[in-house]
C-alpha cells in the first residue's frame, strides 16, 4: 500500500512538472524592434583631445521570454576631427558597430543593457580602418512607443594608445511585439 501511495505521488508530480514546463515553453515569445537617434560624447582624455561631440543612429531587434532579452544592433557613429594626435589619422572618425546582448527589464518601464560585438572604423582623411571589439553598458526608459537611453560604449582605435569611448544619449522609437 505504501509503494502504491508513493508510486502515485511521484506521478503526479511528474504530470505537473511536465505540464508546468510545457506551458512556460509554449509561451509566445516578446519581439522587439527599434530605431534610436543619439548625441555622442566622447568620455576619455585621448578621444576628448581629438574628436567633437558626434551624431549616431541605431537600429535593432530582439527577442525573449519574461524581463530578458536578447538583442542584436547595427549602428553608425560619426566624430569630427578637433587636432590630430600622435598615431591618429585625421579627418571624421566613422564606426560602424555590430552588437549582440542582453537587455533586461527591471521594473516597469526601466531597464538594463550589455552589448559586445565589433567596431568597424574608417576615417574621411585616411585610408587607415580596423574592427575591434566594442563593448555597450547602460540603461534606458521606454515609454508607450518612445525610448530613451543612455550608455557608454568603448573600442579600440587604429593607431591609438588606448581605448576610446564615448557616452551616448539615444532617444527613439521602439516597438512590442
Amino acid at each position: 500500500m505504501r509503494n502504491i501511495i508513493k508510486v502515485t505521488i511521484l506521478i503526479l508530480c511528474g504530470i505537473y512538472s511536465v505540464s508546468t514546463a510545457n506551458a512556460q515553453l509554449l509561451k509566445r515569445p516578446r519581439v522587439l524592434l527599434f530605431a534610436n537617434g543619439a548625441y555622442a560624447s566622447p568620455s576619455n582624455d585621448e578621444m576628448k583631445k581629438a574628436y567633437k561631440n558626434g551624431v549616431a543612429v541605431e537600429f535593432g531587434g530582439g527577442i525573449g521570454f519574461g524581463k530578458t532579452m536578447l538583442v542584436g544592433t547595427i549602428g553608425y557613429q560619426a566624430y569630427s576631427n578637433i587636432s590630430n594626435l600622435s598615431g591618429i589619422p585625421n579627418g571624421t572618425l566613422k564606426v560602424n558597430p555590430l552588437k549582440i546582448g542582453i537587455r533586461q527589464n527591471i521594473i516597469g518601464p526601466l531597464f538594463v543593457l550589455g552589448n559586445g560585438g565589433v567596431a568597424i572604423q574608417s576615417y574621411s582623411k585616411s585610408d587607415a580602418k580596423s574592427s575591434n571589439f566594442i563593448y555597450e553598458l547602460g540603461g534606458g526608459l521606454k515609454l508607450g512607443l518612445f525610448e530613451f537611453q543612455l550608455t557608454h560604449n568603448s573600442w579600440k582605435q587604429p593607431g591609438a594608445s588606448a581605448n576610446s569611448s564615448a557616452l551616448l544619449f539615444k532617444g527613439g522609437l521602439a516597438f512590442k511585439l
